[in-house]
């Protein structure tokens, strides 16, 4: 997504111009990659039944998590994904990622980080937070309920950083194809 870009590029320059040893940009890359894949899924599955009638359908409500985790640099990454589908179709997702920095530049990193969730605070169905984790990491959290997002909101609070081959336009994807649209590389279990 173009925010996150505009975040990379910015962060890169005020790191270049404060001659602050922060991620690299390769590193900034691959965080803002995962961050703009925002949702994935795994393969660990948990299954629930409804309270049905025999003549009702009943409703599968699964749970599948995947975790990915990465080092470069002696930087550490890891990225959780949490999908809740019901009878094969995505309703809720929840990404979090935790990512270590130098810790001269974790501020900066927060600061410009809160700013651009505020986008997606400001969107129906759309919950993204971002914390300090320690003394060099930082955790970013987004959490998408599809039967409360509001996809024309999203274009309008999101601008030209919408994408109408995202994630956002899509309320009714099936598992599976989430997965092979946004998991890739992903260890699931």
């Amino acid at each position: 997504m173009k925010i996150l870009n505009n975040l990379l590029f910015y962060v890169s320059l005020n790191i270049r111009k404060k001659k602050v040893r922060c991620m690299g940009l390769k590193k900034m890359v691959g965080v803002v990659a995962v961050l703009s894949l925002l949702f994935a899924c795994g393969c660990e599955k948990q299954e629930q039944n409804g309270n049905n009638s025999s003549n009702e359908k009943k409703d599968e409500i699964a749970t599948l998590v995947c975790t990915q985790t990465t080092e470069e640099d002696g930087e550490k990454e890891t990225t959780t994904f949490e999908i809740t589908s019901k009878n094969n179709i995505v309703k809720k997702v929840t990404n979090s990622t935790t990512a270590e920095v130098d810790e001269e530049s974790l501020d900066l990193v927060i600061s410009l980080s809160e700013s651009m969730m505020k986008a997606y605070n400001e969107v129906d169905g759309i919950d993204a937070s971002v914390s300090k984790e320690g003394t060099n990491s930082f955790k970013i959290s987004l959490t998408v309920d599809y039967d409360a997002l509001n996809v024309e909101q999203a274009k309008e609070k999101l601008g030209e950083d919408f994408d109408a081959d995202d994630f956002l336009a899509e309320k009714n994807m099936t598992v599976d194809d989430f997965i092979k649209e946004n998991a890739e590389g992903f260890d699931c279990k």
